[in-house]
C-alpha cells in the first residue's frame, strides 16, 4: 500500500476509535483497537493510548501504565503520553515517580495547568505542603483568558494547603495566602465566588474556634467529600487544634490539660495529651506543657 494511502487508512481508523471512545462504546472500541494493532504489529500510538484510557477507567491502573509507557516509547516527545504516565503513577501511589515524569513533560513542553496541578497533588500526598502550595499557586496564576476546571480545583486546594503551611502565622496569614498581584483579574472575579464554602472554612480557621470550624465542615460535608478534599479538610481541623494548643501554652504556661481540652474543643485531657505527644514526635512543638 502506498504511504499516502496507508496514512489515510490510519487516520480513518484513529477517527473511528476516537468516536467510539467519546460515545463510551468501550467494548466495540477495544475491538477496533485490537484490529488496528494487529494490522501494524502493535506499533500504533493512538490506539494504544485510547486502550490505556479505557483500562484506567475500568480500574486496571497497572495495565494502563504499561500501555501509556508503550505509547511514550513510540513518541517520547508527546506531552499527552507523559502526562498520562504521570497520572497512572499518581493513582498507584507512586508520587515521587510521577513527579519525575511531570518534570520531564515540563522540560520538553510548554506551561500546562494540568501538570502544575498534578505536581501539587503529588507533593500534597507526600506531605511536602510548602511545595504543594507553590505548584497550586502557579496553576492558579498562570496567564489565562478563561478559568478552567483544573484552576478551580487547584484554588480550592491552595486555600486548604495554605492553612496547613501558614495557619500558625496569624499576623502574616492573609498576606501569605494572598495571590500575587500579577494574577489574572478573572481569577478573583470568577474563582473566589465559586469557592464560597472554602472561603468560609478559611475564615472559621482564622477565628481559632474549633466548634465554628467543625460546624462549617459539617455544613459543607457533602460538597467537600464530592471534591475529594475531606481528608485534607480533616488535616486542617487537626492543624487548628494543634495551633491553638501552641498558642495557649505560650500565653498561659500553667494551663492544665483539662483547661486546654476545654479551650481547644477536645473532649478529654487524654486527647490533649495525645495531640501534644504527636506534636513533639513530629517536631512541631518544642515546648513542654505542665
Amino acid at each position: 500500500m502506498p504511504p499516502t494511502a496507508a496514512k489515510q487508512v490510519r487516520e480513518k481508523t484513529n477517527w473511528l476509535i476516537h468516536m467510539l471512545y467519546i460515545r463510551q462504546d468501550y467494548d466495540q472500541c477495544l475491538e477496533k483497537i485490537e484490529e488496528a494493532l494487529k494490522g501494524c504489529n502493535g506499533m500504533a500510538e493512538y490506539p494504544i493510548y485510547v486502550k490505556a484510557l479505557i483500562k484506567r477507567q475500568r480500574g486496571e491502573i497497572n495495565e494502563s501504565l504499561q500501555l501509556f509507557q508503550a505509547a511514550t516509547c513510540l513518541n517520547p516527545h508527546n506531552i499527552c503520553n507523559l502526562k498520562q504516565v504521570g497520572r497512572s503513577l499518581y493513582l498507584l501511589g507512586k508520587h515521587k515517580a510521577a513527579l519525575d515524569v511531570y518534570e520531564e513533560a515540563q522540560r520538553i513542553g510548554i506551561d500546562d495547568w494540568e501538570i502544575w496541578h498534578n505536581q501539587g497533588l503529588c507533593y500534597m500526598y507526600l506531605k511536602q505542603f510548602d511545595r504543594a502550595l507553590y505548584f497550586f499557586e502557579i496553576c492558579v496564576t498562570c496567564p489565562t483568558a478563561a478559568v478552567s476546571h483544573i484552576m478551580l480545583e487547584a484554588f480550592k486546594k491552595y486555600q486548604l494547603v495554605g492553612l496547613l503551611v501558614h495557619g500558625d502565622k496569624p499576623k502574616a496569614f492573609k498576606e501569605n495566602l494572598a495571590l500575587p498581584k500579577y494574577t489574572s483579574p478573572i481569577v478573583n472575579k470568577f474563582l473566589k465566588p465559586l469557592c464560597s464554602a472554602y472561603n468560609e472554612l478559611v475564615t472559621a480557621y482564622q477565628g481559632n474556634n474549633s466548634a465554628e470550624l467543625r460546624g462549617v465542615v459539617t455544613k459543607y460535608q457533602e460538597l467537600l467529600t464530592g471534591d475529594n478534599n475531606m481528608g485534607l479538610v480533616q488535616q486542617v481541623v487537626a492543624s487548628q487544634t494543634r495551633t491553638n494548643i501552641r498558642r495557649l501554652t505560650r500565653t498561659f504556661i500553667t494551663l492544665s490539660l483539662a483547661d486546654l481540652a476545654s479551650r481547644v474543643g477536645l473532649s478529654t485531657p487524654q486527647e490533649v495529651e495525645r495531640e501534644i505527644v504527636g506534636m513533639i514526635e513530629e517536631g512541631s512543638d518544642r515546648k513542654s506543657v505542665v
